[in-house]
């Protein structure tokens, strides 16, 4: 027998290598049993995210719902409204042409506006009947000119003349 080696009887060597291969297979489950586990959290948490998402999604697509019935509901009311305000505009015109046919004033020019400060965005110079003041806005915008330029052409103010434009995108 060689010196130093230890010779270990059957039984002994199977019980050792019974109980390293116990140890290994108690090391190995514990392992795996906390990947399930800490897979099995994840799962929980990514669980717990979806359904947050969906709640979310869901708040969201009631929001947007509630927002296209609020804008049909503006736009009904504007499309009222811009109904109303064109037949206001309408009999105004006819009354004022009733008007100057009763008292037989001339239909170019009404009398001319108080003079405002020099700062002031007031334009200056005669007003003319709003039927011709729009007729001439419309002429000059069919040529091409800006709000801008029509304004300093027929001297009235800027926000008129985009009015009076729009509305005629309406009719």
């Amino acid at each position: 027998m060689p010196v130093g080696i230890i010779t270990l009887n059957s039984g002994v060597g199977y019980a050792l290598g019974a109980l390293c291969l116990a140890m290994l297979s108690v090391g190995v489950l514990r392992y795996t049993r906390d990947r399930r586990a800490g897979a099995r959290d994840l799962t929980r948490e990514q669980r717990a995210r979806l359904r947050d998402q969906q709640r979310v999604r869901e708040g969201m697509e009631e929001l947007l719902q509630q927002l296209e019935e609020v804008t049909r509901r503006i736009d009904a009311d504007v499309g009222t409204r811009f109904a109303k305000l064109e037949g206001l505009l309408r009999a105004a015109d006819e009354r004022i042409d009733c008007m100057q046919k009763l008292t037989g004033a001339p239909a170019v020019l009404a009398p001319d506006p108080p003079k405002a400060d020099a700062g002031s965005s007031q334009p200056e110079g005669p007003v003319e009947q709003p039927e011709t003041r729009r007729r001439q806005v419309y002429e000059l915008a069919d040529t091409g000119a800006t709000a801008i330029t029509i304004a300093d052409r027929l001297h009235m103010p800027v926000g008129e003349v985009e009015l009076i434009l729009n509305l005629r995108r309406y009719r």
